[in-house]
Protein backbone atom coordinates (compact mmCIF):
# COMPACT_ATOMS: atom_id res chain seq x y z
CA UNK A 1 0.00 0.00 0.00
CA UNK A 2 1.27 3.44 -0.38
CA UNK A 3 1.41 6.35 2.03
CA UNK A 4 -1.85 8.18 0.60
CA UNK A 5 -3.51 4.70 1.03
CA UNK A 6 -2.26 3.37 4.47
CA UNK A 7 -3.17 7.11 5.44
CA UNK A 8 -6.57 6.71 4.62
CA UNK A 9 -7.34 3.80 6.97
CA UNK A 10 -5.86 5.33 10.08
CA UNK A 11 -2.27 4.95 9.67
CA UNK A 12 -0.74 7.81 10.90
CA UNK A 13 1.74 9.90 8.37
CA UNK A 14 5.06 9.19 10.30
CA UNK A 15 4.36 5.45 10.46
CA UNK A 16 2.89 5.10 6.98
CA UNK A 17 5.79 6.63 4.98
CA UNK A 18 8.03 4.44 6.66
CA UNK A 19 6.23 1.42 5.87
CA UNK A 20 5.75 2.25 2.22
CA UNK A 21 9.60 3.11 2.31
CA UNK A 22 11.87 0.54 0.92
CA UNK A 23 16.03 0.75 -0.57
CA UNK A 24 16.70 -1.03 -3.52
CA UNK A 25 20.37 -2.07 -4.27
CA UNK A 26 21.45 -1.74 -7.79
CA UNK A 27 24.84 -3.99 -8.32
CA UNK A 28 27.45 -2.05 -10.31
CA UNK A 29 28.02 -4.65 -12.70
CA UNK A 30 24.70 -3.13 -14.66
CA UNK A 31 26.94 0.00 -15.24
CA UNK A 32 29.01 0.77 -18.04
CA UNK A 33 32.73 3.04 -18.34
CA UNK A 34 31.90 6.78 -19.13
CA UNK A 35 33.80 8.60 -21.81
CA UNK A 36 36.73 9.31 -19.43
CA UNK A 37 38.61 5.91 -19.18
CA UNK A 38 39.69 3.98 -15.97
CA UNK A 39 36.75 1.94 -14.59
CA UNK A 40 36.55 -1.87 -15.71
CA UNK A 41 33.33 -4.37 -14.43
CA UNK A 42 34.30 -7.48 -13.35
CA UNK A 43 32.62 -10.22 -14.50
CA UNK A 44 33.36 -13.44 -11.74
CA UNK A 45 31.77 -10.84 -8.71
CA UNK A 46 29.67 -7.86 -10.77
CA UNK A 47 31.70 -5.30 -9.02
CA UNK A 48 33.08 -2.11 -10.63
CA UNK A 49 36.90 -1.28 -10.45
CA UNK A 50 39.16 1.52 -10.62
CA UNK A 51 42.59 0.37 -11.06
CA UNK A 52 45.42 2.95 -9.68
CA UNK A 53 46.79 5.98 -11.37
CA UNK A 54 43.77 6.78 -13.26
CA UNK A 55 42.22 10.53 -13.18
CA UNK A 56 38.67 11.61 -13.57
CA UNK A 57 37.59 8.30 -14.53
CA UNK A 58 33.42 7.96 -15.19
CA UNK A 59 31.35 5.47 -14.27
CA UNK A 60 27.14 5.50 -15.17
CA UNK A 61 24.88 3.21 -13.27
CA UNK A 62 20.96 2.81 -14.75
CA UNK A 63 18.73 2.89 -11.57
CA UNK A 64 16.27 0.31 -13.06
CA UNK A 65 12.63 -0.20 -12.04
CA UNK A 66 11.40 2.55 -11.09
CA UNK A 67 7.99 3.00 -11.51
CA UNK A 68 6.24 5.94 -12.53
CA UNK A 69 5.63 8.05 -9.05
CA UNK A 70 7.66 6.51 -7.24
CA UNK A 71 9.50 8.79 -4.88
CA UNK A 72 13.11 9.12 -4.76
CA UNK A 73 14.57 10.20 -1.39
CA UNK A 74 18.14 9.34 -0.67
CA UNK A 75 21.57 7.32 -2.15
CA UNK A 76 24.60 5.53 -1.19
CA UNK A 77 27.61 4.62 -2.36
CA UNK A 78 28.72 0.72 -1.36
CA UNK A 79 32.37 0.67 -2.35
CA UNK A 80 35.87 -0.03 -0.80
CA UNK A 81 39.12 1.91 -1.14
CA UNK A 82 42.33 0.57 -1.30
CA UNK A 83 44.49 3.79 -0.44
CA UNK A 84 48.11 2.02 0.55
CA UNK A 85 48.64 5.64 2.07
CA UNK A 86 48.21 7.33 -1.62
CA UNK A 87 45.25 10.12 -2.41
CA UNK A 88 41.98 8.49 -4.04
CA UNK A 89 38.97 10.67 -4.10
CA UNK A 90 35.78 9.21 -5.39
CA UNK A 91 32.36 11.75 -6.48
CA UNK A 92 29.04 10.66 -7.09
CA UNK A 93 25.76 12.30 -8.64
CA UNK A 94 22.32 10.89 -8.67
CA UNK A 95 21.08 12.37 -12.30
CA UNK A 96 18.09 12.35 -14.21
CA UNK A 97 17.81 12.70 -17.92
CA UNK A 98 14.30 13.69 -18.92
CA UNK A 99 13.08 13.60 -22.51
CA UNK A 100 12.90 16.37 -24.97
CA UNK A 101 12.31 17.20 -28.67
CA UNK A 102 15.78 19.12 -29.09
CA UNK A 103 17.58 16.52 -26.96
CA UNK A 104 17.28 15.47 -23.41
CA UNK A 105 17.61 17.07 -20.40
CA UNK A 106 20.40 16.10 -17.74
CA UNK A 107 20.12 17.57 -14.41
CA UNK A 108 22.02 16.36 -10.61
CA UNK A 109 19.43 15.55 -7.90
CA UNK A 110 21.92 15.51 -5.47
CA UNK A 111 25.97 14.72 -5.33
CA UNK A 112 28.28 12.75 -2.86
CA UNK A 113 31.64 15.03 -3.47
CA UNK A 114 35.01 14.19 -2.74
CA UNK A 115 35.04 10.84 -0.95
CA UNK A 116 38.96 11.42 -0.19
CA UNK A 117 41.06 9.21 1.50
CA UNK A 118 44.74 8.41 2.55
CA UNK A 119 43.86 4.77 4.43
CA UNK A 120 41.98 1.97 3.51
CA UNK A 121 38.22 2.25 4.24
CA UNK A 122 34.90 0.84 2.84
CA UNK A 123 32.75 3.33 1.43
CA UNK A 124 28.82 3.86 2.39
CA UNK A 125 28.68 7.83 2.04
CA UNK A 126 24.84 8.83 1.64
CA UNK A 127 23.17 11.77 0.21
CA UNK A 128 19.97 12.89 1.12
CA UNK A 129 17.74 14.76 -1.58
CA UNK A 130 17.61 18.08 -0.61
CA UNK A 131 14.30 17.41 -2.40
CA UNK A 132 12.86 14.49 -3.44
CA UNK A 133 12.47 13.42 -6.72
CA UNK A 134 8.89 11.75 -7.78
CA UNK A 135 9.64 9.65 -11.09
CA UNK A 136 7.59 10.87 -13.82
CA UNK A 137 7.28 9.31 -17.63
CA UNK A 138 9.88 10.37 -19.99
CA UNK A 139 12.09 10.17 -17.03
CA UNK A 140 15.23 8.20 -16.28
CA UNK A 141 17.60 8.00 -13.19
CA UNK A 142 21.32 6.79 -12.88
CA UNK A 143 24.47 7.52 -11.22
CA UNK A 144 27.88 9.28 -12.76
CA UNK A 145 30.61 7.71 -10.54
CA UNK A 146 34.15 9.93 -11.17
CA UNK A 147 37.28 8.32 -9.81
CA UNK A 148 41.11 9.36 -9.35
CA UNK A 149 43.57 7.07 -8.11
CA UNK A 150 46.96 7.38 -7.53
CA UNK A 151 49.81 4.72 -7.61
CA UNK A 152 49.59 1.91 -5.74
CA UNK A 153 45.70 2.64 -5.04
CA UNK A 154 42.10 1.50 -6.25
CA UNK A 155 38.47 1.69 -5.86
CA UNK A 156 36.13 -1.45 -6.40
CA UNK A 157 32.33 -0.35 -6.15
CA UNK A 158 29.48 -2.80 -4.94
CA UNK A 159 26.93 -0.84 -5.95
CA UNK A 160 24.10 1.51 -4.91
CA UNK A 161 21.50 1.63 -2.44
CA UNK A 162 18.94 4.15 -3.43
CA UNK A 163 15.94 4.73 -0.57
CA UNK A 164 12.35 5.05 -2.06
CA UNK A 165 9.01 5.79 -1.10
CA UNK A 166 6.91 3.21 -4.03
CA UNK A 167 3.74 4.67 -5.72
Amino acid sequence: MTTAELMGVGVPAEVASKLSQKTLFVPAGLGKAGASAGWTTANDTGDARVAASQTAGTFTLPIPGLALGTIVKSFKVIGQIESAGGSVTLDASLRKLTNAAADPADASLGAITQVAVTADTAVAAEKVLATAETVASGEMLYVLLTATTAASTDIRLLGVEVVVDEA
